[in-house]
């Protein structure tokens, strides 16, 4: 998986109030929700292949279940994905689908 190698560095970074910054504790959480979203979508990947990546999550459906596993695989961090994918997908904070849902907040127009 090509975005977990640096993800527990980046989030220590994210979350680590070095005093220059005064944000509300919402705009760490803005920043940890984009750096999962974004590191699931490789910068290797061809733009053809971004686009795919991007938009797999309305494909879950009507996918197999392998399909769904690697759609899913990066974003182990901000959703709880049980092994039986009949079960349902979980948020692992209510906080993650209030960020989705507001553009302000999720101002990258792929997610």
């Amino acid at each position: 998986m090509l975005g977990r190698r640096f993800a527990a560095k980046r989030l220590e970074t994210i979350l680590r109030n070095d005093g220059n910054t005064t944000a509300a504790p919402e705009k760490h959480l803005d920043l940890i929700y984009t750096t999962v979203l974004r590191s699931s979508v490789s910068a290797d990947y061809t733009d053809e292949e971004r686009e795919e990546q991007c938009t797999m999550l309305n494909k879950l459906l009507q996918s197999a279940d392998e399909e769904v596993r690697q759609a899913l695989a990066d974003l182990h961090a901000i959703l709880n994905i049980p092994v039986d994918l009949a079960q349902p997908l979980r948020l692992h904070h209510p906080s993650f689908r209030d960020f989705l849902l507001d553009k302000k907040r999720c101002d990258d127009d792929n997610f």
